[in-house]
């Protein structure tokens, strides 16, 4: 087979160059929202919550990543021995499969956040909840540009090696 395209994070100075602006964005966002909020507050234990969750959030999301492919009879390995945890499907992917492994995550864990910033409760842990809805979407970047090539390459087979997406 011959490869028709790669997509890698680490090596492709554009998303490199984007994911730092997207954490910028993010960085700036938060300061404003609920750091600040926080500080004024004299709440230090809701920044650290924060800080805390964040870490802790992508564990989660790598894991729905493995429990798609599951349900899909497809077997992922899923190394969660490092600090930046990932998800690699062990054999080739059609465009559903990529899709649906892919959008999983990110579905599941917005409508958590999301009824987590409905539900009436104190305002911090509803900033927090909106906080981390913002955040894990803005993280889920390159998911996004894995959906795109999905979509742009439907008819062809996906190898996924984590950071590398490979089609042939």
């Amino acid at each position: 087979m011959n490869k028709k395209y790669e997509f890698n994070l680490e090596k492709n100075k554009f998303h490199k160059t984007f994911c730092l602006f997207l954490g910028l964005v993010f960085a700036v966002w938060l300061s404003i929202y609920f750091v600040l909020p926080v500080m004024s507050a004299e709440q230090p234990v809701y920044l650290l919550l924060f800080v805390l969750m964040n870490v802790l959030v992508r564990y989660p999301h790598e894991g729905l990543h493995y429990l798609a492919g599951k349900m899909l009879g497809i077997r992922c390995d899923l190394t969660f021995n490092k600090i930046n945890p990932f998800c690699k499907p062990e054999r080739d992917l059609n465009s559903f499969e990529l899709f649906f492994i892919t959008v999983a995550p990110f579905i599941i864990l917005s409508l958590v956040f999301g009824m987590g910033a409905l539900i009436p409760g104190p305002e911090l842990m509803q900033k927090l909840m909106v906080t981390m809805l913002v955040g894990h979407t803005l993280a889920c970047y390159a998911d996004f540009a894995y959906l795109f090539t999905a979509i742009r390459f439907k008819e062809n087979t996906f190898k996924c090696h984590g950071v590398d997406l490979e089609v042939y």
